[in-house]
């Protein structure tokens, strides 16, 4: 089974091609801009696995939470790679592929930063060979975070050097920061077919409005409390 997978999320733009379970990555650090650099990735990550695109049995894309510009970008880019044969798609969680990506055993939680403080973040246990969530993706406050922390919890996801910053009287294992499109790929993987769906009915998961969604919802009166 051939699977393409994308990361675009995060400051970083990758993409992974997984072929008979064997990952080939193509990343850029900081990519700047994603509609730029995500379709060379594509390219790339698919000629080290020795693939074309029509090869692609399954396609999973990071459907949030993150840069809104960036998830539209990854979620639009795989509903139209899988558009003419319309193979199963996935999204994976932005949190989630934190987990994957960091390889941490035990308690994870992965963080994102979502500015001002905030933090979307959620807690998985690595049972085995998978991450077993324990916890909804949420938007919180840090020091509601650092609450809710478990004692010997490791952190992931690109936001989790901020988040240490917030807190230098605690002692926390300095994380893995890189958050790529390897744990897609992984996320995907262990998933099982019932699990996948159309690519037409993939959908962001942003757990907030878009700053032009606010000031839209404002001028119309209909802002959320």
């Amino acid at each position: 089974m051939n699977l393409l997978a994308v990361e675009t999320s995060s400051s970083a733009c990758s993409a992974t091609a997984a072929r008979d379970g064997v990952l080939f990555r193509s990343f850029v650090a900081s990519a700047g801009t994603h509609s730029a650099s995500l379709f060379p990735m594509i390219a790339a990550a698919l000629e080290k696995a020795g693939l074309s695109p029509g090869m692609i049995d399954r396609f999973a894309v990071s459907a949030g939470p993150g840069s809104f510009t960036g998830i539209r970008i990854g979620v639009a880019a795989i509903k139209g790679l899988a558009f003419a044969k319309d193979p199963p798609c996935i999204g994976i969680s932005s949190l989630e592929a934190a987990a994957w990506s960091s390889g941490h055993e035990g308690t994870v939680c992965s963080l994102i930063d979502a500015r001002r403080g905030n933090f979307y973040a959620a807690l998985f246990e690595k049972q085995g060979n998978v991450y077993i969530r324990k916890s909804e993706d949420r938007l919180l406050p840090a020091d509601e975070i650092l609450a809710l922390l478990p004692p010997e919890a490791r952190l992931a996801g690109d936001g989790a050097a901020s988040f240490i910053k917030l807190f230098p009287e605690r002692s926390f294992a300095l994380p893995r920061e890189v958050q790529d499109s390897d744990g897609v790929a992984r996320a995907a993987l262990s998933r099982p077919l019932s699990d996948f769906t159309a690519a037409r009915d993939l959908e962001a998961r942003y757990l907030r409005l878009s700053q032009a969604e606010k000031a839209l919802a404002e001028k119309n009166g209909t802002a959320a409390k």
